[in-house]
């Protein structure tokens, strides 16, 4: 279903020329408590009541707003779920990063290891960049450095064109090789096959969830050694009264230090 699908066409649409009490008018006509925000073919964002009501200028254009803040825009024939996350861009225009930093601050302020921490997010908040994904990118870096963690990201793809274009051939010698040879009919892990050869790489680690993906055997036949990485990490003291797991490695920073951090990482198996 493509975004022009999602719309219906009974719903108003704003646009960055409306203004808050614009916006508020049509929720109330409509009985809706949000709205699509559209800007040529794209669709930004969805414009919230409670959003609008915080806006300390009623009359002030939404494009000169904190709306949308971290949100892509997807083109209205898209596929809301086909959007690669290195199209995604980021609406700079926007203070998120301050939003953000405030929220991130206001939750751990009372964590132990704040001090220690914030700095790091606000650095990586301070990166200038126009796509999530360089975001994504330097977070990632930003991390790996404040643990001291020496391994190498690599983050240019565009060797692993050529691979992309074979995969999508079916006649191609890469898929005769693979589908009628091997009998292979899965294009992940053709591709993961493809790049560790390509990196001279005898050992491939997925995490613990590519079990029901990946088959060892396949990457035996094909000279790799796969491996699924289990995580025994215990339960981290938090200020909730109960642990709540798999958060965000901010929460594990706050909470555990660099030190502690460090030991969490190494309590794993390989399987």
């Amino acid at each position: 279903m493509n975004i022009n699908q999602l719309i219906s066409p009974s719903v108003p649409t704003l646009l960055n020329d409306d203004s808050g009490s614009r916006a508020l008018e049509l929720m109330e006509d409509n009985k809706l408590s949000q709205l699509p925000l559209i800007a040529e073919d794209n669709y930004v964002a969805l414009i919230q009541e409670k959003e609008v009501l915080e806006w300390p200028d009623s009359e002030a254009h939404i494009a000169n707003t904190a709306h949308a803040a971290t949100r892509p825009a997807i083109l209205s024939g898209a596929h809301p779920f086909e959007a690669k996350i290195s199209t995604i861009l980021i609406d700079n225009k926007a203070p998120w990063r301050r939003k953000i930093g405030g929220q991130i601050e206001m939750n751990y302020r009372r964590a132990p290891f704040f001090d220690e921490v914030y700095p790091l997010v606000e650095n990586v908040l301070a990166c200038q960049a126009d796509y999530l994904s360089q975001l994504n990118v330097a977070a990632t870096r930003a991390v790996c450095s404040f643990l001291e963690i020496p391994t190498e990201l690599v983050t240019d793809i565009s060797k692993f064109a050529a691979l992309e274009l074979e995969l999508s051939q079916s006649e191609s010698n890469l898929n005769m090789l693979y589908r009628r040879l091997q009998h292979i009919e899965d294009d992940k892990t053709i591709r993961i096959l493809e790049i560790c050869k390509k990196e001279g790489a005898g050992v491939y680690i997925n995490p613990i969830g590519g079990q029901a993906l990946y088959q060892k055997p396949i990457f035996t036949q094909n000279g790799i050694d796969l491996f699924f990485i289990q995580s025994q990490a215990e339960a981290y003291p938090q200020r909730s009264h109960q642990f709540v797991g798999s958060l965000s490695i901010i929460d594990v920073l706050m909470n555990c230090g660099k030190s502690g951090t460090q030991h969490l990482l190494t309590q794993y198996q390989l399987i």
